[in-house]
């Protein structure tokens, strides 16, 4: 007979943003059959809370209501038995499950998570709350998005083809302009010399350093990855980027960058292993997303050629992760 158990803890969700333990989930699976027990431990609330079992479907937050909980006097239990394969009548496996919600309103909730994805109570109550009955029109925005970001990749594609024949010209102007310009380069070397004594690469790679570490430091820190690959990151927004070296500010205006926001309402920067080599390191700026192949191709046409995944995994395909790039 297989066995499983799971315990967890509970935290408050104080307007989206987690809080503070509150409490515990116990999961025991004895064969088909499936024991849950919640217990919650808030002075400070009593209300009645719809409790979830959420998952992750092809980009979407889906989940399926296991009952629910009042807290009387700031205490309250959830006792209930379901089967493995089939939670709570439905076509869903316990394998499927994230993690557990707790929903009395948006700005009012708890959750356990089971893996290394940060629950976003914005998007649980947009796309399973709000999702009943709307699901069509929120397919049809994701793909209008989808839509523009494709637009807007052929247009890079033809703007490239553009530079590539605008630089053959310019490459024969300054085939004829050389003997001059060389002439004007010796009396110019002096100058430049001292201008790059005043502003050195270094510096700016120091200042660079200095303003991530900042924002490691201070930013709220995401959990701890399966995959190695990832050392340490941050949850942050694209306003955010603004605090970054002053070089990085074009990303904020980045459209699949912009797109993985619309999302997954946040953004990762983090530290992370170089693929070449493991023994060092850089700092990225991630979206949020899933592999597959056209993601692939329109993150690498905006720049964010890897892709790492939250859990390791010899088939990427339709795995949770992020696109990254490097920071300067």
């Amino acid at each position: 007979m297989d066995y499983r158990r799971i315990v967890s803890y509970i935290y408050y969700y104080d307007k989206g943003e987690k809080d503070k333990n509150v409490g515990y989930a116990k999961i025991e699976q004895r064969g088909e059959n499936l024991r849950v027990y919640i217990n919650l431990n808030e002075v400070r609330k009593h209300n009645t809370y719809q409790v979830y079992f959420y998952w992750y479907e092809e980009g979407q937050m889906k989940g399926i209501k296991g009952g629910e909980l009042t807290l009387e006097d700031g205490l309250g239990e959830l006792k209930t038995v379901t089967k493995t394969k089939q939670l709570f009548d439905s076509n869903v496996a316990l394998e499927q499950i994230c993690g557990i919600i707790l929903f009395y309103k948006e700005e009012d909730s708890f959750g356990s998570e089971w893996d290394d994805v940060p629950i976003d109570m914005g998007r649980f109550y947009q796309q399973v709350i709000l999702g009943v009955g709307q699901e069509e029109e929120s397919q049809l925005k994701a793909e209008e998005i989808e839509s523009d970001i494709e637009e807007e990749a052929e247009v890079i594609e033809e703007e490239n083809m553009s530079e590539i024949e605008e630089t053959e010209e310019i490459e024969e102007d300054l085939e004829a302009k050389e003997e001059i310009a060389s002439e004007k380069k010796e009396e110019a070397k002096e100058e430049v010399h001292l201008q790059e004594d005043e502003i050195t690469p270094m510096k700016f790679e120091t200042d660079g350093r200095e303003k991530i570490a900042h924002m490691m430091k201070n930013f709220p820190k995401l959990p701890h990855f399966k995959n190695n690959e990832i050392i340490e990151s941050v949850r942050i927004e694209p306003q955010d980027i603004g605090r970054l070296d002053v070089r990085n500010w074009v990303l904020a205006n980045n459209s699949f960058l912009i797109h993985g926001y619309y999302n997954y309402r946040y953004l990762m920067v983090g530290k992370v292993r170089k693929e070449e080599n493991e023994n060092e390191t850089v700092y990225v700026i991630g979206v949020p997303g899933v592999y597959y192949n056209k993601e692939k191709y329109i993150a690498n046409l905006f720049g964010f050629y890897r892709f790492i995944p939250v859990r390791k995994n010899q088939v990427k395909t339709g795995e949770f992760g992020y696109w990254v790039t490097q920071l300067i």
